[in-house]
């Protein structure tokens, strides 16, 4: 979050996931002050992507949120936690 100049920025309402070739991303909000932005964080390579305010129209474009966090996604990460949970750490420090 400080490489996308938002270093103070909380993660609200956090969901994580694999996508279908098993790299980690978690999707999420952060407050900022002109309202609540959608966040889209790759959790291997730490690219992270955001919206757009409400206030500045929250333009709903996908910002990965098919990839990490879609049921599909979920459902993958909750499998390999339960399976192996010393690799799934493996992975997100990638």
């Amino acid at each position: 979050m400080r490489g996308a100049g938002h270093a103070d920025a909380i993660l609200l309402a956090p969901m994580t996931g694999l996508d279908g070739s098993g790299q980690p991303g978690v999707c999420g909000l952060i407050e900022t002050r002109a309202g609540p932005v959608r966040v889209v964080v790759a959790l291997a390579s730490g690219l992270v992507r955001t919206g757009v305010p409400a206030t500045q129209g929250g333009n709903r474009a996908d910002l990965g949120e098919s990839r990490y966090c879609s049921e599909d996604a979920l459902k993958r990460w909750d499998q390999v936690k339960r399976g192996d949970p010393i690799g799934l750490l493996a992975r997100i420090g990638d």
